[in-house]
């Protein structure tokens, strides 16, 4: 089996196992619950000595989940057993449960050369492979041996469960969920049936049926001479997920609330593929009302529509609403849930709808940054483009506080780049639309806004690939923070004196950042004459530094201006800009040798002014 192969079906329907525990284990019980476990473990045993019971005891709380009781007991058994195979081997299969893996495997080998053919090894090979192969797969790592992994598994518990000894009863549910995996849907069945005789009352076990049952049936559908098996299997795992449902309680009982809402999420895949809509609708609002922070949201955006999908959102919004009372308003528990009633009315064009629907979600979970990226679609949609610019700069406020005084901004704050970088040209143009929207003096009579135009203007220099193509950008952001500067100051440039107070350190760093942008413009396009008019004109005109560059730069710019207009297949708007870079480079070349003169002359004549003159 590829690895792409078991990826996809983890994502579909893969049993629930928690790092080699019982892969069918429910939450934690009551400990009323577990001294039944405990009293039938030890009848079936036929033992009551204390050896057996602490075991008995450890093999109840495993099953529950409870890990860290679970290892305590078993170590207590083996300390007054002295360490034999029969206790020691639960010690090892407690640290599978807490994630311990290869070190009880690497330890299995060497008690494989010392106790070889011991049940007790096929035990913990089985369970340990399982554990592993399934890590891989819910992590998103499967290897090339994941799929062997699974086949090793099934082929030692099949060893294991064969005898049939209750202290291994788990055995028979990671057998179960190993099958699942190798498509040996029949020995699966089989298996998951036998974990049900053993723990009836437990909604997992019949979870895992469903599961196999669903397999089988996704498997066998399409070929002929199984197509009437593939139906009772159907059934079978329908009756199943109903049957789960049913242990959990109505309303299940906060225990068995993520059984039941797995149970009804299930069950509605399987209504799907008979393609009844409707029952699958109500059985995946109910799973949705039953917890929404953890609602397989994704599974069913990928089954159906966004309009399809957006009632059952709705409705089991309603419904989780009105289970939970005023506690509902003040909860973050369906801050998932309404992101995506705003994602799927967002996609039927309901903008005001989709706005408060995320603005809802924001409320509940201030940190939910995709709500903050979908406000800013959805605002640009509705041309509100003040309140775009608002919902991009709320990232800065989620950024998290360095503890060190001296560190340098945040790369992405609030992961705004990562969010705009998932549609590069259509966020480009977005914020493209947003620069127009400032820098357009129709819209602001009080004055452009340069700084937002900015703003803009890095977002996209961040996400666009540096090249020639993009120099634009680049440039752009040089000119409205050189705009801005000049606004602050009241004039063009730094050569005349201000004709107002002004903050001359935040000028300047708004010009160093300008000359750095324009600097960069050249990086790109070293021969462009806009560009090196623009990148001079900082030099000569805002920091009166560099003359002699600032001069070169304007004999280059006109000499590629000269070059350029020569030819023949120009565009109007370039011949125009070109022309432009003509005109200006000629001029300036002109005027900053004048200041050069004027500099020099002023530099002789403080040189030749007599001492103490």
């Amino acid at each position: 089996m590829t690895r792409s192969t078991l990826l996809l079906l983890a994502l579909i329907l893969s049993p629930r196992t928690v790092l080699g525990a019982d892969p069918t284990a429910a939450p934690a019980r009551p400990f009323a619950r577990t001294s039944v476990l405990l009293q039938a473990d030890g009848a079936q045993s036929g033992k009551s000595d204390p050896v057996e019971e602490l075991l008995a005891a450890g093999r109840a709380h495993l099953a529950e989940g409870r890990i860290d009781e679970a290892l305590a007991l078993f170590q207590q058994a083996e300390a007054q057993d002295r360490a034999s195979l029969g206790t020691h081997a639960f010690v090892l299969r407690a640290k599978i449960a807490k994630g311990l893996i290869e070190e009880v495997l690497l330890e299995v080998d060497e008690l494989a050369r010392a106790h070889p053919g011991a049940l007790e090894l096929d035990y913990l090979y089985g369970t340990g492979f399982h554990a592993l192969a399934e890590r891989e797969v819910l992590s998103g790592q499967t290897t090339a041996v994941t799929g062997s992994q699974f086949e090793d598994a099934v082929r030692h518990l099949k060893v294991v469960t064969s005898k049939d000894e209750p202290r291994f009863g788990d055995a028979w549910s990671t057998l179960a969920a190993s099958t699942w995996y190798t498509r040996e849907f029949e020995l699966g069945r089989a298996a998951a049936e036998k974990a049900i005789r053993i723990a009836p009352l437990d909604p997992w076990k019949q979870l895992l049926r469903g599961r196999i049952a669903l397999a089988a049936f996704t498997t066998w559908t399409n070929e002929d001479e199984k197509r009437a098996a593939a139906d009772e299997e159907w059934s079978a795992a329908v009756a199943a997920f109903e049957q789960a449902t049913t242990l959990c309680g109505n309303p299940p009982e906060a225990r068995h609330v993520a059984a039941a809402q797995q149970a009804q999420m299930q069950l509605g895949t399987a209504q799907l593929w008979k393609q009844d809509q409707a029952k699958a609708s109500t059985a995946w609002r109910r799973a949705i009302a039953l917890d929404p922070a953890t609602a397989d949201y994704a599974g069913m955006s990928a089954s159906l529509t966004g309009a399809q999908l957006l009632p059952i959102l709705e409705g089991a919004q309603a419904d989780w609403t009105a289970a939970h009372g005023a506690a509902a308003a003040g909860s973050a528990a369906d801050a998932t849930l309404l992101w995506w009633v705003g994602y799927c009315r967002y996609g039927e064009k309901n903008l005001a709808g989709a706005e408060q629907a995320f603005e809802q979600a924001l409320a509940k979970n201030p940190k939910f940054t995709n709500c903050l990226y979908y406000l800013y679609r959805v605002r640009f949609d509705q041309r509100a483009f003040a309140k775009c610019f608002e919902a991009l700069h709320s990232y800065q406020a989620l950024s998290e506080p360095s503890d060190q005084p001296d560190a340098p901004p945040p790369l992405d704050p609030g992961g705004l780049l990562n969010a705009l970088s998932f549609d590069v040209p259509g966020n480009t143009a977005r914020l493209e639309g947003l620069i127009q929207w400032s820098v357009t003096e129709e819209n602001h009579p009080g004055g452009v806004l340069n700084l937002e135009a900015a703003f803009a203007c890095e977002l996209i220099t961040r996400m666009v690939p540096r090249e020639a193509e993009n120099s634009r950008h680049w440039n752009n952001l040089g000119l409205f923070l050189r705009d801005e500067g000049d606004r602050l100051r009241g004039t063009q440039g730094a050569l005349g004196p201000a004709p107002k107070p002004f903050d001359e350190a935040l000028v300047n760093r708004l010009w160093e950042r300008s000359l750095a942008a324009y600097e960069t413009v050249l990086e790109l396009e070293s021969t462009n004459p806009n560009y090196l008019n623009d990148t001079a004109v900082m030099l000569h005109y805002y920091f009166v530094r560099d003359l002699e560059r600032a001069k070169a730069m304007y004999q280059k710019g006109f000499e590629e201006a000269t070059a350029v207009l020569k030819r023949t297949d120009l565009s109007p708007d370039t011949r125009a800009a070109v022309n432009i870079a003509l005109r200006d480079t000629r001029n300036n070349v002109r005027l900053v040798q004048k200041l050069i003169d004027k500099r020099a002359a002023e530099a002789s004549a403080k040189t030749d002014k007599p001492a103490g003159g």
